[in-house]
């Protein structure tokens, strides 16, 4: 007789069922197929979603603002942290140097508007004597950038 027996209660013989084998052929990873696709597309849409932009230069605490947004525009961006140092763009500077690099970029871009990033704790004094170096090269306007709130 094929199989195993035993004997069941009144002593006749009950075949006992195998648990079916798992299926051995090379594609049983067909299941993962939709996962892996759903992760890749998950993976797209957070890439697309974020925005990717660089690290701030100097870390700054910006003041709260009930302001709108600003439009994006492709301004000079000048930041100044809480111990008064000053930086164009991505480079650290003394505010002479700066000063004279703000001029060159100013006349080549024919721009009169600067974008400024200033540590909520910037004493006036400083930020005075900055805005008076910016308003002697030239600076028509200023949009200070200040956290939602």
């Amino acid at each position: 007789m094929r199989g195993f027996v035993r004997s069941g209660i009144r002593g006749e013989a009950q075949r006992i069922r195998r648990p079916p084998r798992p299926s051995t052929n090379r594609f049983g990873d067909n299941a993962l197929v939709p996962l892996i696709n759903v992760v890749f597309l998950m993976m797209i849409f957070f890439m697309l979603a974020g925005t990717i932009r660089p690290p701030d230069t100097l870390p700054v605490d910006r003041p709260l603002s009930v302001q709108g947004r600003l439009e994006d525009a492709q301004l000079v961006e000048l930041w100044m942290d809480a111990d008064g140092r000053v930086a164009l763009g991505e480079t650290v500077l003394p505010l002479d140097t700066l000063i004279g690099d703000l001029r060159l970029r100013l006349q080549a871009r024919g721009e009169t508007r600067v974008l400024l990033s200033a540590d909520d704790a910037v004493p006036t004094g400083q930020l005075r004597a900055l805005l008076q170096r910016l308003r002697e090269v030239g600076v028509q306007q200023l949009l200070i950038v200040a956290r939602q709130g």
